[in-house]
């Protein structure tokens, strides 16, 4: 009996010009999704109602399902790693998220951010949001080769 875990690893750094296709799709809907949360976030809006607009355009797209509902808002963002709530969303609120979706194709594009929900409810303006947002490796780079899939 030999430890296959090298042959394994050789074997998954090799992409086919379909399985990069995949992976674009997916990250292509993650981003999408949270494009869509970006836009819905305005005070008032709940924690889950915000996650849901991230799940619906997985869906949508052709993705499967999503793995944890990491987005938290407020004082709840730390500690970090809870799950959305029906906690309302108010001016000046940090919204943090990661977006664990299992996408088209079976690919899990990682993906974490913050939204910054400045300004006043009282102007209706849209929100002056992505105060930062940072990409996962595995939605950027396949990480066995180190190629960029965009």
């Amino acid at each position: 009996m030999l430890d296959g875990q090298a042959i394994s690893e050789k074997a998954r750094a090799i992409k086919s010009a379909e399985e990069i296709a995949c992976v674009k799709r997916a990250v292509a809907a993650a981003d999408a999704g949270i494009a869509r949360m970006r836009n819905a976030l305005r005070p008032g809006i709940t924690e889950n109602q915000l996650w849901a607009e991230l799940h619906h355009t997985n869906i949508a797209l052709g993705g499967e399902w999503i793995e944890t509902r990491l987005l938290a808002s407020g004082s709840r963002t730390n500690p970090w790693f809870q799950e959305c709530s029906d906690r309302v969303i108010e001016v000046g609120n940090l919204v943090s998220f990661d977006t664990d979706l299992v996408g088209p194709g079976d690919i899990v594009p990682t993906s974490a951010g913050h939204f910054l929900r400045s300004g006043s409810a009282a102007r209706g303006a849209k929100p002056d949001l992505c105060a930062r947002r940072r990409a996962g490796p595995s939605q950027r780079r396949d990480t066995s080769t180190g190629h960029d899939l965009r």
